[in-house]
């Protein structure tokens, strides 16, 4: 949506207060996180990326939250799915070795 749609977002944008610069570069960094989370086996650079996402997903449920518009499901399922994710994967990973 970063670059398809980029008018939407650009609105949404502005009606949670956040600059518009920061559009393409968030987009950028979430297509790489997802290649890291599906490259990596495990490393530390899966967890900064866990930890990005789950700020980045805990910060806009919030922004949602203070303006009052009502659209931080989005958010709080982005959370759930992160975390199941996160900790599924660790489950996964440990019983390998």
């Amino acid at each position: 949506m970063y670059f398809f749609n980029h008018e939407q977002v650009s609105q949404e944008f502005i009606n949670l207060g956040f600059p518009l610069y920061i559009i393409y570069p968030l987009g950028v960094l979430k297509i790489a996180g997802v290649i890291v989370l599906l490259t990596q086996k495990q490393s530390s650079l899966k967890d900064w990326v866990y930890s990005a996402m789950f700020f980045n997903a805990l910060l806009a449920g919030s922004a949602h939250v203070v303006v009052n518009d009502g659209e931080q499901m989005g958010a709080i399922i982005a959370l759930i799915l992160i975390l199941s994710s996160f900790f599924l994967g660790k489950k996964l990973y440990s019983t390998k070795k």
